[in-house]
């Protein structure tokens, strides 16, 4: 029986099903492929913004952090209103540059953007934590809670700040 298949242009011998396929291994590589194909496409659109955006997450998820932030520099210079790039350089100028009235600007430029966000709502409780504001983290993580009630990180910046201010109940 001819199980084979044709996937991005590529004659594939098995179909790629997890457990069935050698291909299940490189699934990664061939959603990184798509990823790439997606950029080059918005990048011949023009659609500048979302190239570099995507490229400061990836050079983020490749911890080539000053990459990341020339890049995310250059989408705040595109679009001044993405609040998703203001977190973003928010938690590099926290964790990476330990710039933290510049995470503190990053922050609250993208709670003023998107105040009901749950992932701006969690960098802005974890930068209020770092600078001691426990409170603050508190209520953020919970509001962040509410957005995304599946979102285990965020149960778990919360319990933790809870803990840290011995409050088990």
């Amino acid at each position: 029986m001819d199980l084979s298949t044709t996937y991005l242009g590529l004659n594939l011998p098995h179909p790629i099903m997890p457990g069935a396929s050698p291909m299940v291994d490189h699934l990664d590589l061939v959603k990184r492929l798509e990823d790439v194909r997606d950029l080059l496409e918005a990048e011949a659109r023009g659609d500048e913004v979302r190239v570099r955006f995507e490229q400061a997450v990836v050079m983020l998820h490749a911890r080539q952090y000053e990459h990341a932030v020339t890049a995310l520099h250059r989408v705040i210079e595109l679009d001044p209103d993405l609040p998703e790039a203001h977190t973003h350089m928010g938690t590099l100028q926290m964790a990476q540059h330990f710039d933290f009235r510049g995470a503190e600007a990053s922050f609250a430029r993208a709670l003023e953007l998107s105040p009901g966000n749950a992932t701006v709502l969690r960098g802005a409780g974890i930068m209020a934590f770092c600078v001691g504001r426990i409170e603050e983290a508190i209520e953020l993580h919970r509001r962040a809670v509410e957005r995304d009630p599946l979102s285990a990180a965020t149960y778990h910046n919360l319990g933790f700040e809870l803990h840290s201010e011995n409050r088990f109940a």
